[in-house]
């Protein structure tokens, strides 16, 4: 296991995740990243996501990955209609 860390991107400010995800690899933590920009999007900021990105770090600091958050918000859209035909 290690240890990966998410970040929140908005503009120029930052919200660090002092505190991280044990996953075992980086494909489980980009999985958890799409969800956390998910679930950001659709509670909290579903209408600001420019220039807004969830950070995904390893253990060392070094980014491997950005998810932004406009991205996700499409994507969350189409789901949820691809949701709404099967039920």
């Amino acid at each position: 296991m290690s240890r990966f860390y998410f970040d929140f991107i908005q503009g120029r400010s930052r919200m660090r995740d002092d505190v991280g995800h044990d996953f075992s690899d980086a494909g489980e933590a980009e999985r958890h990243a799409h969800q956390v920009a998910y679930e950001l999007v659709r509670n909290v900021m579903p209408f600001n996501t420019i220039d807004s990105h969830v950070v995904v770090l390893d253990q060392e600091g070094q980014e491997l990955m950005r998810v932004a958050l406009c991205d996700v918000s499409e994507t969350g859209s189409l789901l949820q209609r691809k949701l709404r035909l099967v039920h």
